[in-house]
């Protein structure tokens, strides 16, 4: 599930940025797209730290600062927005000596310090999760709660089905399908008081996925309108629990990262069902009343 990064990010910008150390008599025309790629890929590691570095990150600072600076006075009238020099001919005008030895003074300084740094950084990147994106999965996973649906869905469940796609992303699988399943259940209560409306149980919180489902079951049996659980819900929820849920919370179960993938979808799925009900019951205003039976008290 990963892919070391302390290596193949920096000789990425290596690659790129190998000719910032050749002669000073390089003409100004065949060196701009070096000096701009260069400064891109610094900009990058300075503003969004794809790894961590106490020593190096101020070197990079520097060198980023040395290569803006030539690109300004080098290539641009200093105006805003910035134009290209027109009192030069960029296929004659060389780089110069002093740009050029400043440049690659920094450039091997850089290039020694990341060399004596990166073998002490841990540093990774998740790679992709069947069609996710991985950023989307690690960050902003609730992205797949779509549309309005996502207002029906309590804090509870949402902060619990983050927490599911970051894992998911990073590996964790276990954890995964045990933030995935809370952020389900978390639902599944608010489905149940959100369709028994003032016949709800005051304190159901520790009832199991089967009480909530056999009471939201007997309530459909009573009712003849449109406001009841839909049965294709109840009967995901039910295989859910019999044979995604109930397993893992065993404390001895590991889920591997296939079935952890399987587990996230079927919940988001139930998510989904549950909450757009959620949303048509509370958009329509409808009250409910229901006893339940005996054998749930």
């Amino acid at each position: 599930m990963w892919n070391d990064l302390t290596y193949t990010t920096f000789m990425s910008w290596g690659l790129q940025s190998a000719p910032l150390n050749k002669s000073a008599q390089t003409i100004l025309s065949l060196r701009r797209w070096v000096l701009n790629t260069a400064y891109e890929q610094l900009a990058y590691f300075e503003i969004f730290e794809p790894v961590k570095l106490k020593v190096s990150g101020t070197i990079i600072s520097e060198v980023s600062g040395i290569v803006a600076d030539i690109l300004n006075t080098r290539y641009y009238d200093g105006s805003s927005p910035a134009q290209f020099r027109t009192d030069i001919d960029f296929s004659k005008e060389t780089v110069g000596f002093e740009d050029s030895f400043r440049l690659r003074q920094a450039v091997e300084r850089l290039e020694n310090v990341i060399s004596a740094e990166l073998p002490q950084v841990a540093a990774y990147h998740p790679v992709a999760v069947g069609a996710y994106d991985v950023a989307k999965l690690v960050d902003e996973a609730d992205t797949n709660l779509v549309g309005d649906i996502r207002g029906f869905i309590d804090e509870r469940a949402q902060a619990d089905y983050l927490a599911a796609g970051r894992c998911l992303a990073f590996g964790l699988s276990t954890a995964s399908g045990f933030h995935v399943t809370r952020a389900t259940e978390a639902v599944l209560q608010d489905y149940y008081q959100t369709l028994l409306g003032s016949d709800a149980k005051d304190d159901p919180e520790k009832w199991n996925w089967s009480q909530y489902i056999q009471a939201l079951r007997e309530f459909a049996k009573i009712k003849s309108d449109s406001v009841k659980p839909k049965d294709t819900t109840l009967s995901h929820l039910d295989q859910l629990r019999k044979f995604e849920r109930n397993p893992i919370i065993h404390p001895r179960a590991v889920l591997e990262a296939e079935t952890a993938f399987v587990l996230f979808n079927n919940c988001t799925n139930a998510i989904l069902a549950m909450a757009q009900e959620i949303k048509e019951i509370k958009e329509g205003g409808q009250q409910k009343t229901f006893e339940l039976g005996a054998n749930l008290e």
